[in-house]
């Protein structure tokens, strides 16, 4: 059910004494009898390989897990297609989703729940507000819960990443836990890693989500190669000091001297070297160089 469909049928006025769907059905239906209608709805659409999940699904209402047991008969904000604005940001509704999550999976600890738990059990939109990072949800949870404490981020105060040794004394742990040995090794990690490190949030709001950018400012004395890295921001290709590298290391390796020797580069030659984005990123050879041989110049 959704607040248009209400509308559409007359309901507009109901806005003016519930704030969102979720709180008029509750008040105006009760319960059980919201999840009664949602089973309702569910087995009108079902195929027959749905139907037989519905029945597995119904089985397992009926079953102990870890300790307590789903009650799928109870009606829960967060399986509409909607939360009232700011739901996710009251402490108490983040616990009480977790509480529920960890038995609908089966988990023994919160510790234990995974992204695809969030995933199929209408959390995505709470997993987003952390960066896709399990943990930091939990961590989110604060007073005497079974909140996990990230081996990689023991304690974070306000302004931690702020500081750019707190950074580094990460990238350190991270190295180790992935056991990188030298610094090549990097050139092969993802947002990922730092996502489920504890990091998401570093790499999102300090560095665009970019490994590159972020292993460019905590380690300034390593002369990074771009093109290396699997992915790399938009900002990052227009960057001049990127581009003149990218040049410099193509007029390098293949022992360019000419304009015409330029000219005549192709893009399987390009992507054999692993920067046709850059070049394609501006249009073309011709134009990359246009943009930027003055810069690539300063490079030699």
């Amino acid at each position: 059910m959704t607040r248009v469909a209400i509308k559409a049928n007359g309901g507009d006025g109901l806005f003016k004494v519930y704030p969102d769907v979720a709180t008029m059905v509750t008040c105006l239906y009760g319960e059980g009898e919201v999840k009664k209608s949602e089973n309702k709805t569910k087995k009108k659409k079902a195929t027959k390989q749905e139907k037989d999940v519905l029945i597995n699904d119904n089985e397992k209402e009926k079953t102990s897990k870890s300790g307590g047991e789903a009650d799928k008969t109870q009606f829960h904000p967060w399986q509409f297609r909607q939360v009232a604005s700011g739901f996710w940001q009251k402490i108490s509704n983040r616990k009480k989703y977790i509480a529920w999550l960890k038995v609908t999976v089966g988990a023994r600890s919160v510790n234990d729940l995974k992204v695809k738990h969030f995933k199929e059990n209408h959390g995505k939109r709470l997993l987003d507000l952390y960066n896709g990072s399990p943990s930091e949800v939990i961590r989110s949870l604060t007073g005497k819960t079974e909140a996990t404490t990230d081996p990689l981020v023991p304690t974070r105060e306000k302004g931690h990443w702020d500081k750019l040794e707190n950074q580094r004394q990460f990238a350190e742990k991270l190295k180790s836990v992935l056991k990188y040995s030298e610094e090549k090794d990097w050139y092969g990690i993802s947002r990922s890693a730092f996502v489920s490190n504890g990091g998401g949030g570093l790499l999102d709001s300090l560095y665009e989500g970019s490994p590159y950018l972020f292993l460019k400012a905590v380690y300034p004395e390593v002369s990074w190669e771009p093109w290396r890295f699997r992915k790399l921001p938009s900002s990052s290709l227009d960057d001049p000091v990127v581009m003149a590298k990218v040049l410099f290391y193509v007029k390098s390796v293949l022992k360019m001297k000419s304009e015409e020797e330029w000219r005549r580069l192709t893009v399987a030659q390009l992507r054999e070297l692993g920067v046709a984005k850059f070049f394609e990123h501006h249009g073309g050879v011709q134009q990359t160089m246009a943009k930027f041989s003055k810069w690539a110049d300063r490079q030699s």
